[in-house]
């Protein structure tokens, strides 16, 4: 598994939570010092340090090297925040506040069977020609297909945002997917974690490789067995965010004449054969999950009760804001470590 790898995972801050809170007018803007801070008591000090910490959204994206285009859009597109929280390196105080709620997490490995798949002589073959082809514009992926914990996260509050090649593929077309490069302990203590619906196969109308990513997904961050819960605290809700950002939507109506918010505006040949019973006011994922799960009796209770709630990807900080304060603290405590 070392040398040059196929697939990798690149992580980036889209959102701090902080940016929800600059001024809007020049006027608003705040002075640029309050020297009587050292001077307040510690209480009151540790509660406006407190603030600081607010939901964060963390983007993770899978990288074909054959092909790094898409993930590169997909991290280029969006706002790219500094990867550690301000507190770690605020101040001392500050710094011993943060580390109560942001570890070091998310280490990843190119799960053995597909790292190998690629390494064989005839796959190597395959792969040279475009891995020349691409040496010139390729953006550093890493020594190897595995990286130790890199990444600051809080996950009592913060988001995990997936993106890029969702389903990496060996020579044979066999997928494993990319959130299977993740570990299960890590995958299950994530409170909200989130799915870019431009890298779901939605386009090709195929909607069992849309259900079959889905599967994948809830099947890591979801596992029947909760990991890390806290004893007598209230299960963690079986939710996964699909977002979609106002450019895709605009050009999934344009181009395909479609709504991914109703699911009515699909065209037929997606439509199961499944007698609907419940009128279909409802986003396009949701309604393919829920189509495939009534089809089958092999599925447990809590996978088919997994709700897929699609949000605007721009509004997607407010929405989990929102979320943290009718939640509660409670709700939280299945992630703690």
């Amino acid at each position: 598994m070392d040398g040059d790898p196929r697939f990798w995972l690149q992580f980036q801050v889209i959102s701090d939570g902080l940016e929800r809170h600059e001024p809007v007018h020049a006027t608003d803007k705040a002075p640029d010092r309050f020297s009587c801070f050292p001077d307040l008591p510690p209480e009151i000090r540790l509660q406006i340090w407190s603030l600081l910490i607010q939901p964060r959204i963390v983007l993770v994206t899978c990288v074909d090297a054959a092909d790094p285009s898409p993930a590169r859009a997909h991290l280029a597109s969006r706002p790219r925040r500094p990867p550690v929280p301000a507190l770690l390196h605020a101040s001392h105080e500050a710094r011993s506040l943060a580390l109560r709620h942001y570890e070091l997490a998310f280490p990843w490995r190119v799960p053995r069977t597909l790292a190998d798949a690629w390494a064989t002589a005839s796959a190597r073959d395959l792969w040279e020609e475009r891995r020349i082809l691409q040496q010139r514009g390729r953006e550093g992926g890493p020594a190897r297909a595995q990286q130790p914990a890199r990444v600051w996260f809080n996950f009592a509050a913060d988001a995990l945002l997936l993106a890029g090649e969702l389903e990496p593929r060996d020579p044979d077309g066999f997928p494993t997917p990319a959130c299977y490069f993740l570990r299960r302990g890590d995958a299950a203590r994530v409170r909200h974690v989130g799915c870019a619906f431009e890298s779901l196969p939605c386009a090709q109308f195929q909607d069992e490789l849309v259900f079959g990513a889905l599967f994948h997904v809830v099947d890591r961050f979801f596992p029947r067995e909760e990991v890390g819960e806290v004893k007598g605290a209230p299960p963690r809700r079986k939710r996964l965010l699909v977002t979609v950002r106002e450019q895709t939507r605009r050009e999934d109506e344009d181009r395909d004449g479609y709504d991914p918010f109703n699911a009515d505006t699909m065209p037929s040949k997606t439509r199961r054969r499944i007698p609907e019973v419940l009128p279909s006011r409802e986003n396009l994922v949701a309604k393919v999950w829920r189509q495939w799960m009534s089809g089958t009796h092999l599925m447990t209770l809590e996978r088919k009760e997994t709700e897929m709630v699609m949000v605007e990807e721009e509004k997607l900080a407010d929405f989990i804001a929102e979320q943290e304060l009718t939640e509660g603290p409670e709700e939280r405590m299945v992630t703690q470590r």
